[in-house]
C-alpha cells in the first residue's frame, strides 16, 4: 500500500520522526554510516537530550524481523514513524515505499538531540542514508513543488523552509536537520573533540548500553537548564544537580521486547544534601498474592509511600506538593497528612486496574499494607464514610433510591459498599441507556481487612477467593524475564485490555457510532502480545528499572 507525503509532514518526519570511562570506547561501528561517519560526531557535545533508533545491529535486525513476522506487521519497524504521520499527508508526488524507504533503506539510524536555546531548544538530527542521491531527488522534487527552497548557509548547500523551522542538508551518506539555519551550519562545521560522540559523560553511558539496541535516549539535567517548556514527561526545572544522568535502552529478542532504565545521582552532590536513594525501602512484591487475577488489566505495586515523599520533598520536586496535600487533607478528613496518613504507608501498596464485567467503566483499586499504623488507617475510613454519607445526602435529594448502601464480604472482613442504581436514573425521552452502560457496575467499597487497607471501584473483590496474580498465568510466564530486579512490580495484560475495548467497541454499536479504526488496530496490536513485566533494583545512588514485553 502507498504512503503519501507533502512536504510539511516530510519535514516534520525527519525533524520529529526522528524524534522519537573516558577511556577506550565501545565498538559501535555497526550503528555508524555505510561509509564509516558515526552521527553523533555531528551532534554537539552540550545537548541535555539524546536519543537514538538503530536497525544497524545484525543481530538486533533480524530478531525485529522475527517479532515482525510474529505480530504479522512486516516492514512496521522501518516505517514506524513514518506510518505514524502518514493519515496528515495529502499529496502524491512523494510516497514512502518509492521515494523515502529507498533513501533511508531498511536499515536506517536516527539519532537527535536536544539542547537549551535563547528561545526553547536548539534541535539536531542525523539519519543515515542508504542512497544520498535518492534523498536529493526528494528533496529536488519538494523543491519544485514550491515546497522547499534549495540556498547556501554559510558555505553550504542546504534545503530551507523558513516557516516550518526546517534546515536540511546531506553530507556524503548523512542526513543532517536543523530547527535553525545556525544549528545546521554548526552540525556541518562541528569538529570531532567538541562532539556528542567524544563526551565523557555520553561514552560512560554507552559502556552500560552496548551496541546491541534498538533504541536508547539518555538525559542530562544539568546541561537542560531551569526554564524550559520542554515535551511532556521531560520536564527536569525542579532535578537538582544530585542527578546527573538518566539513560533507557530498548533491546529486540525473538520472544518480545527488552527495557532498562537507569537513573545515577553524584555522590559527593547528594551526600552535601543529605540525600540517597537508600531512604525508600526496597521490597519484593508480596500484595500480588492478594490481589485477585480475574480480568486484570494493570498492576503496580511499590514500597514505602511514607518514604517516597519524603524522598521527593528533599529532592525539591515541587510536584510533590506536601503542603497542598496536607491541606486537602486537613480539610476534607481533619486529618494532618504526614503525622496520621503517611504513618500508615510506610509499607507495600498497590494500584491496580480490573475490567468490571461487560461494562465500559473499569475497576480501580488500592490496597494498602497498613501493619505500621491500623489504628490511623481505621480512622480514616471512618472520615471517608463520613464524607461519603454526606455526599449520598445531597444525591438522593435529587436522585432518590439511586444510590444504595450495604456491606460485602471481602476475604473475611466486611467493607462498606455503595453502587449506583443507573436504571433509578430517569432515562431521556430519545431512548433508555445502552445495555453496556446499564450493566456497568458503579460502585465502591472501602474498609480495613485486617492490616490491610482497601478502596475499590472494583466488583472482582466481591468473590476474591479465585485465583490471586502470583498465581496466574501471565505472571507465572513473565516472571522470570526480572532476574534480579526484583523491587517492586509493574504488570499489564493485553488480553484485558482488549476484553475491555471490545466493551467499548459494543457500546458505539448500541449508540449507532462506526467503528473506530483505532480501537480495532489497537486491539489487533494487543491480541500478539503475552504481557509486560517489570520492576526495580535501587543502590543509595543508582536505580535500574528493568521489563520485558513478551510476544504470545
Amino acid at each position: 500500500m502507498k504512503r503519501s507525503f507533502q512536504f510539511s509532514l516530510v519535514a516534520l518526519m525527519i525533524t520529529s520522526l526522528l524524534l522519537t570511562s573516558c577511556g577506550k570506547k565501545a565498538d559501535f561501528g555497526q550503528h555508524a554510516s555505510d561509509s564509516g561517519l558515526m552521527p553523533e560526531t555531528f551532534i554537539p557535545a552540550e545537548v541535555g537530550l539524546f536519543t537514538s533508533y538503530s536497525l544497524r545491529d545484525d543481530g538486533q535486525y533480524e530478531a525485529i524481523q522475527v517479532l515482525e513476522d510474529k505480530l504479522g506487521e512486516v516492514g512496521k519497524f522501518s516505517e514506524l514513524f513514518a506510518s505514524q504521520l502518514d493519515s496528515q499527508y495529502g499529496g502524491e508526488v512523494i510516497t514512502y515505499e518509492d521515494d523515502i524507504l529507498p533513501a533511508l533503506g531498511d536499515r536506517f539510524r536516527v539519532v537527535f538531540g536536544s539542547r537549551p536555546a535563547t528561545e526553547d531548544v536548539d534541535a539536531f538530527t542525523v539519519v543515515t542514508l542508504a542512497d544520498p542521491d535518492k534523498m536529493a531527488d526528494v528533496f529536488e522534487v519538494l523543491v519544485d513543488q514550491e515546497l522547499i527552497e534549495s540556498k547556501k548557509l554559510s558555505s553550504n548547500d542546504a534545503y530551507v523552509n523558513e516557516e516550518n523551522e526546517f534546515y536540511a542538508a546531506i553530507h556524503e551518506d548523512l542526513l543532517f536537520v536543523a530547527n535553525r539555519p545556525e544549528g545546521l551550519v554548526e552540525m556541518l562545521d562541528l569538529k570531532a573533540e567538541d562532539s556528542l560522540w567524544e563526551s565523557e559523560t555520553f561514552q560512560d553511558i554507552m559502556q552500560n548500553v552496548g551496541s546491541d539496541y534498538v533504541f536508547f535516549g539518555g538525559l542530562f539535567p544539568g546541561l537542560m537548564g531551569d526554564e524550559l517548556n520542554l515535551p511532556a514527561g521531560f520536564g527536569v526545572s525542579d532535578i537538582p544537580d544530585v542527578i546527573i544522568q538518566q539513560s533507557i535502552v530498548v533491546r529486540a529478542e525473538e520472544s518480545g521486547l527488552r527495557f532498562d532504565a537507569y537513573m545515577l545521582a553524584d555522590k559527593d552532590a547528594a551526600k552535601g544534601a543529605d540525600i540517597s536513594f537508600d531512604i525508600v525501602p526496597k521490597e519484593k512484591a508480596y500484595l500480588i498474592e492478594e490481589v485477585p487475577a480475574d480480568g486484570l488489566m494493570a498492576y503496580l505495586e511499590s514500597y514505602g509511600l511514607q518514604q517516597t515523599f519524603t524522598q521527593a520533598d528533599a529532592l525539591g520536586d515541587s510536584a510533590a506538593g506536601l503542603d497542598e496535600v496536607n491541606a486537602l487533607i486537613q480539610n476534607y478528613f481533619g486529618m494532618d497528612f504526614e503525622e496520621e496518613i503517611l504513618s500508615f504507608m510506610d509499607k507495600g501498596f498497590v494500584v491496580a486496574l480490573h475490567q468490571n464485567g461487560d461494562g465500559v467503566i473499569p475497576g480501580f483499586s488500592i490496597l494498602f499494607d497498613v501493619s505500621s499504623d491500623p489504628d490511623n488507617a481505621e480512622a480514616f475510613v471512618a472520615k471517608l464514610d463520613g464524607q461519603i454519607s454526606g455526599l449520598q445526602i445531597i444525591f438522593d435529594q435529587s436522585l432518590p433510591g439511586a444510590i444504595q448502601r450495604s456491606s460485602v464480604e471481602v476475604m473475611g472482613e466486611k467493607l462498606q459498599f455503595i453502587e449506583l442504581d443507573l436504571e433509578a436514573i430517569p432515562q431521556e425521552a430519545s431512548g433508555p441507556l445502552p445495555a453496556s452502560v446499564t450493566s456497568s457496575q458503579i460502585q465502591l467499597l472501602y474498609g480495613v481487612i485486617g492490616d490491610r487497607m482497601l478502596i475499590s471501584t472494583a466488583s472482582v473483590w466481591e468473590n476474591a477467593e479465585g485465583e490471586m496474580i502470583a498465581d496466574s498465568d501471565l505472571y507465572q510466564s513473565l516472571k522470570d524475564e526480572l532476574g534480579d530486579v526484583d523491587q517492586g512490580l509493574a504488570l499489564v495484560d493485553p488480553k484485558g485490555i482488549a476484553e475491555f475495548l471490545d466493551n467499548i467497541t459494543a457500546l458505539r454499536e448500541q449508540l449507532g457510532l462506526a467503528n473506530s479504526d483505532e480501537i480495532e488496530s489497537f486491539e489487533e496490536l494487543l491480541s500478539g502480545f503475552k504481557g509486560l513485566i517489570a520492576a526495580s533494583k535501587t543502590e543509595a545512588y543508582e536505580s535500574h528499572f528493568a521489563g520485558y514485553l513478551m510476544i504470545d
